[in-house]
């Protein structure tokens, strides 16, 4: 997508780093970022107070136009 080198298919995971660059690309400007934690057969495992941002389940990302 963002990348011209390397080539994917439109659906596909993204880390931290590539959403917080894309963002920039766009004029975006991440406010704050987060994660909801870690989950076992939805149930609570690991509370987000605990663990960085980039290894809990789902990245939640608030951003705004700069």
């Amino acid at each position: 997508m963002f990348y011209e080198d390397e080539r994917y298919g439109h659906i596909r995971d993204y880390n931290f780093k590539e959403i917080e660059k894309l963002l920039n690309m766009f004029n975006f400007q991440i406010v704050k970022s987060c994660t909801d934690g870690v989950y076992y057969k939805e149930k609570l495992m690991v509370s987000s107070k605990f663990i960085p941002k980039t290894f809990g389940d789902t990245v939640i990302i608030k951003a705004r136009k700069k």
